[in-house]
């Protein structure tokens, strides 16, 4: 199991160049855990195994820490099944929705009695084939009943898609053949699961008519916070990829402590000391920040899945215990390889040394040892980092939902409002004491930062409080339509209007303006946008990943304004049936202090804006973050100041905050008297930016379109 989660790369880089390698470990045991002990009462050993790699070129070179931890809470049936399709894993999903119906009190709004339900519903049918899948439209009196949602990428144009002139027919029977993979697995989940409606928008949505295009974007916020649970097909590229996967065993059973300790060779016996386990359950669960190590990988380097040499000698694997290191970390002259062909015996060894380092006091358990391996930042990885999350689109997709089965590449991962679980540890944990470090509310399910952290992630609510980090994730994905930039998020937009007296303006709140006009691109646009979507203040009007200058104001954080924002002004092309979509016209007018730069200068990936030639105790340039790449040496550049901030300072050697200036950089449009359009933002310690905009410069209001 060690060798399947070291990192694939590293290692095969050092099979290329050597013919030996070893892996070496240490088994440490540490006291019990005192916060454990001191909320529940109970004992809890931990030990933590800490593992390198050593070649004949290659001093040792830390690969993994593992920290093993027994625990003594009770998991539902673990899945054993190597498919995340089976029925296994989809009883697993069930149980899941079931314990959030009956105790999540954040959740109980998802009762069908409370539920709009969208225009057009997919009606599964039954797996007997008695009653065939195809598009159900409900009246407008039909009560409320639960139906599932899928989030998926489109990928090349599917074969069947909702027209006006494939209405008819779709409403007598859907050809689920000729489906991509990932609706085909939506529609055996939602039967599955005992539901019998189901909401895809390629088939639920008119494709080939606008108008019903933005009625049901108008909804799209509804729909998915509606649903009773979402379908995250999480792995596909596209929608041919499908939810399912198959994947390595999740963990490893290694039978009774007492009886194999009894067939050992070493005669040694152990008094009272011993891996404390599950009772009646599993024993120890080991936990670690492991990277997966695809299975062909393995089956190259002849290990099975199971972590069992499949025989052969070509990669020259050795497994040393090096338990009483000296402080200089090197190898004692004599030491403990493990063979191939007495992997149990070695493990018996391991266990021997476990129990004699832990110091536990009791009997030796009858039960089986579990190992079970958790990547540390197993969330983030496999579901955060994943295909579709890379995708714009399904960012609002994934917020609006309620519950959420992400379908990835190694497992079944679960997401409600209140908890986070997966196939790996079942036991939903509380979203509030993962996202939230530090919380004194302590649970019969959580155990430690260790585990819990695993399932940590984004924890994007509300809304609105959220919304810079919203739009560097969203700015981050990938859209087919540039169009849609805005267009793609306004259930979002709609969903943070709801709590708020606040105004939306193309992707910017009237109450927070000043600071949000600061955002800036990670890397500047080759080239202008040339089709209008919206004005050149708003992020929706390039395109990239966006960061901002500033944070969102706070005690630690303050804010000062400089300029005033006279007045914002934004035009949807969808008029009132719409206004958080496409736009089609904004402007807005500030009021404040402008200064023009001198020249403009670039090293490398570097810009500047130089706004003096005379020498000065002060700062001569401004940190310039352009829109789109300048090639020439523009003279018309102008800086706006918008306000004071504090930032924690980069630099590690200097802690502490920093204080800056920034603001806008613009140059007239040249169309009509102080308009101007955006270029970029700038930044300039504050101490330069008073000497340099606060005496001598004029105070103008303008129009940015």
């Amino acid at each position: 199991m060690i060798f399947s989660n070291v990192s694939s790369s590293l290692v095969e880089a050092l099979l290329s160049k050597n013919d030996d390698l070893s892996f070496v470990y240490r088994l440490q045991g540490s006291s019990e855990r005192k916060d454990a002990r001191k909320k529940t009462g109970r004992r809890i050993p931990e030990a933590v195994l800490s593992v390198w790699l050593e070649s004949k070129e290659q001093s040792l070179m830390p690969m993994i820490k593992l920290s093993i931890v027994a625990q003594n809470c009770v998991f539902p049936s673990h899945v054993e099944s190597t498919y995340t399709g089976s029925r296994e894993t989809l009883k697993l999903a069930a149980s899941w929705i079931k314990q959030c119906n009956d105790s999540h009190k954040k959740c109980l709004h998802l009762k069908p009695a409370n539920m709009c339900l969208p225009t057009r519903l997919i009606d599964v049918g039954t797996a007997d084939g008695k009653v065939m899948p195809h598009l159900w439209i409900p009246e407008k009196t039909t009560v409320a009943i639960p139906y599932m949602t899928l989030s998926y990428r489109w990928g090349m144009s599917p074969k069947v898609l909702l027209t006006r002139t494939s209405l008819p027919e779709l409403c007598k029977q859907i050809p689920v053949d000729l489906l991509p993979q990932s609706n085909q697995d939506a529609i055996h989940i939602t039967r599955s699961l005992g539901i019998r409606y189901l909401w895809i928008d390629a088939l639920c949505i008119i494709q080939d008519r606008e108008e019903d295009f933005h009625l049901e974007l108008a909804k799209m916020r509804n729909i998915y916070k509606n649903s009773y649970c979402t379908i995250s097909a999480s792995q596909g590229e596209t929608g041919e990829r499908g939810c399912f996967s198959n994947r390595q065993p999740l963990q490893a059973d290694f039978g009774s402590i007492s009886s194999r300790i009894e067939q050992t060779s070493s005669p040694k016996k152990l008094s009272g000391k011993h891996i404390q386990g599950y009772e009646n359950e599993s024993a120890s669960r080991k936990v670690g920040t492991m990277n997966q190590r695809p299975a062909k990988m393995l089956k190259r380097h002849n290990v099975s899945d199971t972590g069992r040499e499949s025989g052969g000698t070509k990669t020259g694997f050795q497994f040393t215990d090096v338990s009483k290191l000296d402080s200089s970390w090197k190898i004692p002259p004599t030491s403990v390889q493990m063979a191939r062909n007495s992997q149990f015996q070695n493990i018996d060894f391991q266990l021997q040394e476990a129990q004699r380092q832990m110091e536990v006091a009791g009997g030796l358990s009858k039960s089986n040892i579990t190992i079970r391996t958790l990547q540390k930042d197993l969330w983030s990885s496999e579901v955060d980092a994943s295909p579709l999350s890379r995708r714009a689109w399904t960012l609002q997709e994934r917020l609006l939902s309620s519950r959420i089965l992400h379908f990835t590449r190694s497992q079944l991962f679960w997401e409600c409002q209140t908890a986070k679980a997966c196939e790996a540890w079942p036991q939903p944990v509380v979203k509030n004491i993962v996202d939230k470090r530090g919380a004194d509310e302590m649970t019969e399910f959580d155990h430690g930062k260790t585990n819990s952290s695993a399932l940590s992630g984004s924890a994007l609510v509300p809304i609105k409080e959220h919304w810079d980090e919203i739009v560097e994730l969203y700015t981050d994905g990938a859209l087919t339509k540039p169009e849609d930039k805005l267009v793609a998020m306004s259930g979002l937009a709609t969903e943070a209007l709801e709590d708020t007296e606040d105004t939306y303006h193309a992707g910017l709140w009237r109450n927070d303006f000043a600071r949000s006009l600061l955002w800036y691109l990670i890397t500047p646009q080759h080239s202008a946008c040339t089709a209008y979507r919206a004005p050149t203040w708003s992020w929706a009007s390039v395109d990239g990943k966006v960061a901002y200058l500033a944070r969102r104001p706070d005690p630690e954080f303050p804010v000062s304004e400089l300029a005033t924002i006279e007045k914002v002004q934004t035009l949807g092309v969808d008029g009132e049936r719409n206004p958080t979509g496409q736009i089609k016209y904004g402007l807005c007018r500030i009021s404040g202090p402008l200064r023009q730069s001198v020249r403009y200068e670039k090293h490398g990936n570097i810009h500047r804006l130089i706004l003096s030639e005379e020498l000065s105790n002060h700062q001569l340039y401004a940190d310039f973050f352009p829109d789109v790449d300048i090639e020439n040496e523009p003279s018309d550049l102008i800086c706006l100041p918008m306000l004071y901030h504090q930032e924690t300072r980069a630099d590690s050697e200097n802690k502490g905050l920093q204080s800056f200036m920034s603001g806008l950089v613009v140059r007239p449009s040249g169309e009509f008297l102080d308009e101007y359009r955006r270029v970029g933002v700038f930044r300039i310690p504050e101490e330069s930016g008073r000497a340099w905009f606060e005496e001598e410069v004029v105070i103008k209001e303008i129009s940015i379109v």
